[in-house]
């Protein structure tokens, strides 16, 4: 996986909710999808090092444990 280094800048993420109901900002939307090219890279590299099966073991363990730590969920 090659890794890019950027400048590190501020950036705000959230705003009060929108007409839509979304509280993203436009420089959040634009990095939803850098954001889950680097998640789907780092799950195909630990599927790769874990194996199919262990790797659903590994998401249904976390999709658990989601609900302990996550109020959203």
């Amino acid at each position: 996986m090659a890794v890019t280094y950027h400048q590190s800048v501020p950036l705000k993420l959230s705003q009060p909710i929108t007409a839509d109901g979304s509280r993203l900002t436009d420089s959040a939307r634009q990095a939803i999808p850098i954001a889950d090219a680097t998640i789907a890279d780092v799950e195909r590299e630990w599927e790769a090092h874990l194996g199919h099966d262990r790797m659903t073991q590994l998401r249904e363990a976390l999709t658990e444990l989601r609900e302990i730590t996550d109020p959203y969920a």
